[in-house]
């Protein structure tokens, strides 16, 4: 096989999708992309996944997550050129494609071909195509150029058409290789017409698939019943639960997204007031840290004082519908300095109450 591709820029348009518009600069995080991330990068967690890793590193991890395979003899293969085949079933199994051989209808890819089901996976995604005159060339090595857009598309990334890139490399790779090249995702060379190595392949996979895992980002209880787990991608996912939560205990939840499951640790705070102010001519509101369950405000009911000096005024308690104040309302609240108890707070707070509001 040829260590260097010879397709026109003609031939190279068809050779791999083009892009589908949007200004997107962050790489999209396509459900089957973050879980194959989180499989992946989760086999070096507990070590050296804080470290840099090495490509053997991000090959066996890769492998153990059932996206690559070595040769006969356990080698990596990492310093070999890697085929339009064998990219296709990279590609497929990263984007969670599976096999679609039905989709695969060329004249150069036989019925029992290895790799018939990826590049009919592929090709119907619009990802990986053929050459023309329905051929695929199962056998052609991958050039860096052609990798990088494939990368830069399934990454969701932006291509930089205007950007400097240093090397050579085809006009309608230019855009493609830049965006790679600042994305971390493939490295500065001399050349990127040269066929591509399994190694840089590996790589880049590694990269783009880790970059898209999901992970929790925070974990809070709203209130006994309910918590809010935020993720990494910005996403919050709100959850009811079957058993009340114990303030001060820390509890295991099992929460499920985007099809994983992941456990959190959850820790509901004691329920105490945080402030107190007027809100009315007669009304004092108190705020507390969190939503309150009902066996609280039950607890609370007739546990709030209203004091000016060391006269007394009783008030009726009515709480938000969000559980997360009440309003103290008095027949009569004359103008002063008032000290507000709660029950179950250590210091009471003073208020003072103005003459009109």
């Amino acid at each position: 096989m040829s260590k260097k591709s010879t397709h026109s820029s003609t031939e190279h348009s068809h050779l791999l999708k083009q892009v589908r518009g949007g200004e997107q600069k962050v790489m999209k995080k396509s459900l089957s992309l973050v879980v194959t991330g989180a499989l992946v990068t989760s086999v070096f967690a507990s070590s050296a996944f804080a470290a840099e890793l090495t490509t053997q590193q991000k090959f066996d991890a890769l492998k153990a997550a059932g996206i690559v395979e070595g040769y006969p003899g356990g080698s990596a293969g990492l310093d070999k050129n890697i085929t339009r085949a064998e990219i296709s079933k990279v590609v497929a199994l990263l984007q969670g494609l599976g096999e679609d051989a039905a989709s695969s209808k060329y004249k150069d890819v036989a019925a029992n071909y290895w790799a018939k089901g990826y590049i009919g996976a592929v090709t119907k995604a619009g990802i990986v195509n053929g050459l023309g005159n329905n051929l695929f060339g199962p056998t052609q090595n991958v050039t860096v150029e052609q990798v990088a857009k494939i990368i830069v598309e399934s990454a969701g990334l932006t291509p930089k058409a205007d950007a400097a890139v240093s090397g050579a490399v085809s006009a309608w790779a230019k855009g493609y290789v830049a965006a790679a090249i600042e994305a971390g995702l493939i490295d500065q060379q001399a050349s990127y017409k040269v066929a591509a190595t399994r190694g840089q392949v590996f790589e880049a996979a590694y990269d783009l698939s880790s970059a898209s895992a999901v992970s929790v980002k925070s974990a809070v209880a709203v209130d006994e019943k309910n918590i809010e787990v935020t993720f990494s991608d910005g996403q919050v996912v709100k959850q009811a639960l079957t058993t009340a939560l114990v303030a001060g205990q820390a509890t295991k939840v099992d929460v499920t997204y985007n099809g994983k499951t992941y456990s959190v640790e959850v820790t509901l705070q004691a329920v105490k007031a945080t402030e107190a102010a007027q809100s009315g001519a007669k009304a004092i509101t108190v705020k507390f840290n969190r939503a309150l369950s009902a066996t609280e405000k039950t607890y609370l009911d007739g546990g709030f004082a209203v004091k000016s000096s060391l006269t007394s005024f009783p008030v009726t308690a009515k709480f938000a519908d969000d559980n997360k104040s009440v309003v103290l309302s008095a027949v009569y609240l004359p103008a002063g300095d008032y000290t507000v108890t709660v029950k179950g707070t250590d210091a009471p707070f003073t208020v003072k109450i103005a003459a009109s509001v």
